[in-house]
């Protein structure tokens, strides 16, 4: 799997676009146009800042309630 690059962008000419409907249109197009490789990499990219790499392999908490029956 290929990580983002950053310098990448350099790379990429922004261009206003006249409306937020028409922006929403072009990033779903970008998105669907993405291998799922690309979407996994960018999916990592924005997971990682809010947990940190050592979470990756971790399980959530399990714990169990004994609650007396009536």
């Amino acid at each position: 799997m290929q990580i983002w690059d950053p310098s990448e962008m350099s790379q990429t000419k922004l261009q206003p676009t006249p409306t937020a409907a028409e922006a929403e249109a072009e990033t779903r197009a970008y998105w669907r146009a993405a291998s799922p490789a690309e979407r996994l990499n960018a999916l990592e990219k924005l997971r990682e800042p809010f947990y940190a790499k050592d979470q990756i392999g971790g399980r959530l908490q399990r714990f169990l309630e004994v609650v007396p029956a009536e």
